[in-house]
This record gives C-alpha cells, structure tokens and sequence, in this order.
C-alpha cells in the first residue's frame, strides 16, 4: 500500500496550541520548560526515529508553543492541551485531525466536543509523549510516502479511520471507546514503558499489510444513483435474486448518511457460536444467505472481522 522513500524524513510544520488556567499546572510548567527552547524540543527522540529507519538525513518538524486557543493558522493544527475539557474551540479552515490532551481525569465519553481523540495527562512527561506520539506517526505517514497516495484532507482522515480499525482489530482500543484518530507511537512500548523504535516500524508495517487487505476486503461504491447502487448489490450476489430489490432500494432512499457500509451475509459458517454472533449484528434468529442491511460507517470493523461468511460495501455519495 505504501511505498518506502529512500530520501529523508520529510520538512513538516505543524502547531501545537496550548492553554491552562492555572499556573502550577503540569501544563503551565510544561510550556514553561520548552517554550524558550522550542528547537530542541523532540530532537534527539527524531534522531532516534531517523536512525532506526536509515534514513540519510532528517528535517525536524517545526513544532510551535501557543498559548491561545483561536490560532488563524488551524490548518496546521494537530494537538491542543489543556485544563478544562469545556473550553470553546473554532476551528478555521481546513484540518487533518484534531487531539486534545486534558489536565485531569473526567467522564470525556460523555461530552460532545470537536476532537478526534482525547487524551488525559497529570505530568510534563506524559504531556511530551503525547505530542511525540503525534508528531512519530504524521513522520512515518510522509517517510512512507502517504501524502502521494493520501494527498486531500478527506484522504488523510479516511486513513486515520483505518488506523483506529486496526488498532481496535489489535485490541488496542475498545469498542466503546469513541475516536477518530490513533496515534500507532502510543502503542509501541516496551514492558518498562519505554518507547521501542523496532515495535514502532513493524506496527506501521503491520498496519501496511492491513491496508492491502482492506483494500481486496471492501467493494468501494462511490457517487452513483440509488437505483445503481441497489443493482449493483444484488448483481454481486450470487443468488442475487432471492434479494427484494424493491426492500434494499427503500432501505438506501431511506438513508441519509453521505458515507455508510452495506453489509450482506453470505455462505453459513459451521460454528453455532459465529453464527449466533453473526446473526445478532444483523438482528435475526435464523440464517439466511443474502440477508441484506445498512449499517453506519464507523461499524466497518464490526463486520469485516466476520469474512468470509459477511461482505462489506463502503457506500460513498
């Protein structure tokens, strides 16, 4: 899926803004420690990384301290840090992915906000991992060659959702959890917590053979007609008309979600206890093949780990 540079670790600006309302905060000192030293900051962790993938040079991101909360310049925004989960945030312009880190422990599940990932920290060194975590991954996104093959804004956050299914596959997020962005650097660890640079690479490589199966697993059905996409459902199937056309039609008019998955059942699995798992997705008692139904786009993983006795199809108006 990806194609490995040979040249060096790409020039990447990207801005991280923080803000604290108390200045003895973990944060306040934090800002406080690299602020003045903004250069420095990553800098040996990054030629850590470049020598780990004998990469023949490096350009060090450009990572800024900004302690103010509506920065004009949001395209480039990444993480945001603070002590009040309830602060009001505009985003201007265009973003790739937005991740918040807060001073304190709450119920976040519960509370509506903009972020694609949230993250709890009470110490300067949990908050510098989180921003080394971020800045690891856009690295080996651009090392990789990811901007060629992911180049708009809507590419990269469709391969962050990929990222949060394989790292939910991996069973490094639960299914509860609610997030649009994973960050593959958080979970390459070592058992003394230590950031382990050969587990990074092989989870990135890990996750390029995730990729290519996604990419043979899925049937990507993009800008067409309701009566199109209906046809092309059941003319995939091979027992195609046992399927009501006129149910399966009514069911996509009916939908109006710009991208969802279409999910069918197909050949019967002999495990009594795969088909009971199965049969509750689709909310049946009995299995039939060629049970058809609409399902939001975020349960991809849900289904897809049920193949082959279920076929996915990503639906995108």
């Amino acid at each position: 899926m990806f194609e490995r540079k040979s040249n060096c670790l790409q020039n990447i600006e990207r801005i991280v803004v923080y803000d604290t309302q108390s200045n003895d905060s973990a944060l306040y000192n934090f800002a406080l420690k690299y602020k003045a030293t903004e250069y420095k900051f990553l800098k040996e962790e990054i030629e850590e990384l470049r020598s780990a993938l004998k990469a023949p040079r490096i350009r060090k991101p450009k990572i800024h301290f900004i302690n103010r909360l509506f920065y004009q310049g949001s395209k480039d925004l990444r993480i945001i840090l603070t002590d009040d989960i309830q602060i009001q945030f505009d985003v201007v312009g265009e973003y790739s992915h937005l991740v918040e880190g807060i001073e304190h422990d709450s119920d976040i599940q519960n509370i509506e906000h903009p972020y694609d990932l949230v993250v709890c920290f009470n110490s300067i060194s949990q908050i510098k991992e989180i921003i080394r975590d971020v800045v690891f991954d856009i690295l080996m996104f651009y090392w990789l060659g990811g901007d060629e093959k992911y180049p708009s804004i809507k590419a990269k956050r469709e391969l962050s959702a990929l990222k949060v299914d394989f790292c939910r596959e991996k069973g490094y997020i639960q299914a509860f959890e609610k997030c649009k962005y994973a960050s593959l650097a958080s979970y390459s660890k070592d058992k003394a917590g230590n950031f382990d640079y050969g587990a990074f690479i092989r989870l990135w490589d890990e996750f390029d053979e995730f990729l290519d199966a996604r990419n043979t697993s899925y049937d990507r059905i993009q800008n067409v007609t309701n009566e199109v996409l209906t046809d092309r459902i059941i003319q995939s199937h091979s027992k195609g008309a046992q399927i009501s056309r006129k149910r399966l039609l009514k069911l996509i008019e009916n939908n109006s979600e710009k991208r969802f998955i279409i999910v069918r059942t197909e050949k019967k699995p002999r495990s009594k206890k795969k088909r009971d798992k199965i049969l509750g997705l689709f909310g049946c008692v009995k299995w039939r093949t060629g049970i058809v139904e609409l399902r939001r786009f975020e349960d991809q993983y849900l289904y897809e780990q049920h193949k082959p006795y279920v076929s996915v199809f990503i639906v995108e108006r």
